[in-house]
C-alpha cells in the first residue's frame, strides 16, 4: 500500500483488493498485515468489504522484519523467463535491490517495459509472502562501469569460480555491501579487471559452477544474513 496513511482508515482496492477478497477471503473484523514497500508496517482490522474494494483501520504499528545486510544484487541476466524467478527468491533471501547488467557475454542486452514490470511485481508478491515490509527496487540494465559507480560506497563482490577466498569469509562484519555476478560465461577480461580496479573483491561460493539465478540467491543469502 504506497499510500498508506499515520492512521485511520485505508482503502484498498486493485490486485491488493483482489488477493485479500479472493485469495485471503477476507470478512469483516479480521486483522491483517498492511505496508507501505518503503519499510512501513501496520495491523489493520476490516470494517466493510465489497465487490472490488475493502475498508480496514489501522489499529497498531508492527515492527517489520529485516534483513541483517543492505546487500545490492547487480546480476547479468539469466536465459530465458529466469530472472522473474531470481528475483522472487533473492527478495525472501532478503536482497535490498537488484540491477541488472549489461555484459559482453551476457545472454540479452535489452528488456521491455513489460520485463520490468513483471520483475517488480515478483519483489512485490515475494516480500508479501515472506513478511517483509520493504519490497527491493529492480532496475533497468546498465552497463558494469555504471553499476560500479552506484556501488562506490558499498564493499562490493565480485563471484569468481575461481578466486581463492569465500565470500563467507570475506563479509565484513557490518555496513552495506554489493554482489557482482557475471553471466553463464562470465566477465569477460576487461570486465573483471574493470571490477579488481574500482575495488571489488573477488570471492567464491564453493567448489562447483553455478547457474546465474543460482549463485545470485545463495550469494543474496550469505550476506544478507551475516
Amino acid at each position: 500500500m504506497p499510500d498508506l496513511p499515520a492512521s485511520g482508515d485505508v482503502r484498498v482496492a486493485g490486485d491488493e483488493a483482489h488477493h485479500l477478497l479472493k485469495v485471503l477471503r477476507a470478512r469483516v473484523g479480521e486483522n491483517y498485515g498492511l505496508f507501505d514497500g518503503r519499510g512501513r508496517e501496520v495491523a489493520a482490522q476490516v470494517v466493510d468489504l465489497g465487490r472490488r474494494e475493502a475498508l480496514l483501520r489501522i489499529v497498531d504499528e508492527i515492527v517489520p522484519r529485516r534483513p541483517c545486510r543492505d546487500v545490492l544484487l547487480c546480476t547479468a541476466l539469466p536465459r530465458g523467463r529466469r530472472m522473474e524467478w531470481l528475483v522472487e527468491k533473492c527478495t525472501e533471501a532478503g536482497v535490498g535491490g537488484v540491477q541488472p547488467l549489461v555484459t559482453a557475454r551476457g545472454a540479452r542486452e535489452r528488456v521491455s517495459a513489460n520485463d520490468l514490470r513483471r520483475w517488480q511485481r515478483a519483489a512485490v508478491e515475494a516480500a508479501k509472502q515472506c513478511g517483509r515490509a520493504d519490497v527491493p527496487r529492480v532496475a533497468s540494465p546498465v552497463a558494469l562501469p555504471e553499476a560500479l559507480t552506484a556501488c562506490a560506497a558499498r564493499t562490493a563482490f565480485v563471484l569468481d569460480p575461481g578466486a581463492g577466498g569465500a565470500l563467507h569469509d570475506r563479509l565484513p562484519s557490518g555496513g552495506a555491501v554489493a554482489l557482482l555476478i557475471g553471466p553463464e560465461g562470465g566477465f569477460d577480461d576487461a570486465e573483471s579487471a574493470l571490477a579488481r580496479e574500482r575495488g571489488a573483491v573477488p570471492v567464491a561460493l564453493g567448489p562447483l559452477i553455478l547457474r546465474v539465478e543460482t549463485a545470485a540467491v545463495v550469494a543474496v543469502h550469505a550476506a544478507a544474513r551475516a
